[in-house]
């Protein structure tokens, strides 16, 4: 049987006629092809499919591709886009899903639930319990102007300080109330509004 220049033989194998063999040749046809009748299984190790080129185990067009080398620690790109492979092996395109299940977006719009344990948002830091635009410092506070919003409340420092714990201006809000305290030379002083009444120092005043 035979259709637009190709033969398939009794044995289930397929074969160009005689008139392409040129074209077979020079494009090493036999060696980078295997056309299986009996089972549908074509592989193919070079040449093109749907505008992607096929090389190396990967499919690929201007920017974008898939990739069947998973890599020894199995994070080689599966797919990417926005660069080519090597900006995907190196985390440059913006767009990598890893074989291990990892992946890395840029300029990405997401609408819907995003669950986050770490990382930054905003420029601030992203903690189990809380967001701060300071790393964890076991509960120091670094010199400049800091903020800290977790469950428990919201703290807003300005710390001018010699040392990372010496603040000087702070503001905390928490479900008791809200509390501006001030460190100076002349040393603790702080004012808080609850629920119960005014405070001063730490002292009910009203």
């Amino acid at each position: 049987m035979s259709q637009a220049g190709v033969i398939m033989l009794p044995d289930g194998t397929i074969q160009r006629e005689a008139n392409l063999i040129e074209d077979i040749q020079n494009e090493n046809f036999t060696s980078n092809l295997v056309l299986n009748g009996n089972t549908g299984q074509i592989n193919a190790l070079k040449g093109s499919i749907g505008g992607f080129k096929i090389e190396g185990g990967k499919l690929t067009t201007t920017g974008a591709g898939l990739s069947s080398v998973a890599g020894v620690g199995k994070d080689n790109p599966a797919f990417w886009a926005g660069g080519t492979y090597n900006q995907a092996i190196g985390g440059a395109a913006k767009a990598i899903i890893r074989h291990d299940g990892t992946s890395k977006f840029t300029d990405t719009e997401i609408t819907g639930k995003v669950n986050a344990k770490n990382g930054t948002i905003g420029g601030l830091n992203i903690y189990d319990n809380a967001i701060a635009s300071y790393p964890d410092l076991g509960g120091l506070v670094p010199p400049g102007e800091q903020i800290h919003i977790s469950k428990t409340g919201v703290s807003i420092d300005r710390n001018v300080g010699l040392s990372q714990n010496q603040v000087i201006t702070s503001v905390r809000i928490t479900d008791d109330g809200i509390r501006v305290s001030k460190l100076d030379s002349d040393g603790y002083k702080s004012m808080e509004v609850r629920i119960d009444g005014i405070y001063r120092n730490g002292v009910k005043i009203l």
